[in-house]
Parts: structure tokens; C-alpha cells; sequence
């Protein structure tokens, strides 16, 4: 379920967006994914971060949403479709947003998701992913408890994790290394 597009204007989603992007262990991708992209707003502000971005939703509003707010970055290629069952197989990306959308994927395709994410994952790539950790309808498991499960499933190194009241973020990396030592700052 789509919330109101006026929900995603508001301080706590802007907020959390931007810790999001804070988080990202770089400044540029060579490619992203953002499955589940609702209307678009993240989509926008990754576009300025990836050279090429493919978002995805299995809404039809929100892919239409997610088209005019990247109307002017032909780098970014919008489609309707459902992941796991419509991962983009053969491709490879070195950035893998999961915001907001574990909730809506099938228990016994977690594994699935997990697994498919981990193998489309350049070397040097990073999955993020930010859930909600409140109730919601359409998930009997709070987002923080299913982002811990992909996350075991993943079996990736966390390199950044914020535990917010409101939302859990985690980015996971091959290696476990920082942006420090990205940047020589420590050995």
C-alpha cells in the first residue's frame, strides 16, 4: 500500500532519506537499483549519486510517480515489476537500495531476495536497506526484525548501522571496511 504522496514530504521522511544518503560508503556508483521505489523522492537524490540507476515498483502509480521525478535523467530507467521474481538477472550493480519494501516481500522469499541481491553485488558495491521498526498492516514482522534477517541471509560485512526509534538502517559491504581506510586514513 502506497501512503498519501504528501506523507513523504514531511521532516521524518526527509530525514531519514538523508541519513540514508549520509550513510552510503561513497559519493558516485557506477550503477544502482532501487527496488520498491514508491514515488520516487529517494529515487530522485540516488540519480544524483549514479551514473546509471534502474528503480523499480510493482505499483503502477508509483512508477508513474518515480517517471516524473526523474523526467530529466535519462541515466535513470524506470520499470513495473516484483523482486525477487523480476530481478534484472545478468546485471551487475555496486549499489542495491531496499527502502521501506522487506515488509512487502513474502516470507519464504527473503532467502530468495537476499540471495539474488548478493550475487548481482559488484565487488566493490554496497546494499543498504531502511525499514520502518513501528507496526504495520501489511507485515506481522517489524522491518528491523526482517532487516536482521536479510541480513544473515546476506552474510555480508555491516559497515554502517543506525538504530533510530523510527527506523533501522544497515549497509552492508563484501569487506568490512570504512570510509576511513577507503580514503587512506587508516591502514
Amino acid at each position: 500500500m502506497l501512503l498519501d504522496a504528501a506523507h513523504y514530504s514531511g521532516w521524518y521522511e526527509r530525514r531519514k532519506r538523508a541519513v540514508l544518503l549520509a550513510c552510503l560508503t561513497r559519493p558516485w556508483f557506477r550503477s544502482g537499483f532501487e527496488p520498491g521505489c514508491g514515488y520516487g523522492l529517494l529515487t530522485a537524490e540516488l540519480s544524483r549519486r549514479c551514473r546509471s540507476l534502474l528503480a523499480m515498483d510493482g505499483d503502477s502509480a508509483a512508477v508513474a510517480s518515480t517517471i516524473a521525478a526523474v523526467e530529466r535523467a535519462a541515466h535513470v530507467e524506470v520499470r513495473e515489476g516484483q523482486v525477487p521474481m523480476d530481478w534484472p538477472n545478468g546485471t551487475s550493480f555496486d549499489l542495491i537500495v531496499l527502502s521501506e519494501f522487506l515488509y512487502y516481500v513474502p516470507k519464504d522469499a527473503l532467502d530468495t531476495l537476499a540471495r539474488k541481491a548478493r550475487a548481482a553485488l559488484a565487488e566493490d558495491g554496497e546494499i543498504v536497506a531502511c525499514h520502518w521498526r513501528h507496526p504495520i498492516p501489511e507485515s506481522d514482522v517489524p522491518g528491523d526484525i526482517l532487516q536482521e534477517r536479510f541480513g544473515d541471509a546476506l552474510d555480508l560485512a555491516c559497515v554502517s548501522h543506525v538504530s533510530d526509534p523510527d527506523f533501522d538502517l544497515c549497509v552492508w559491504r563484501r569487506q568490512g571496511r570504512g570510509v576511513a581506510f577507503g580514503e587512506g586514513l587508516v591502514p
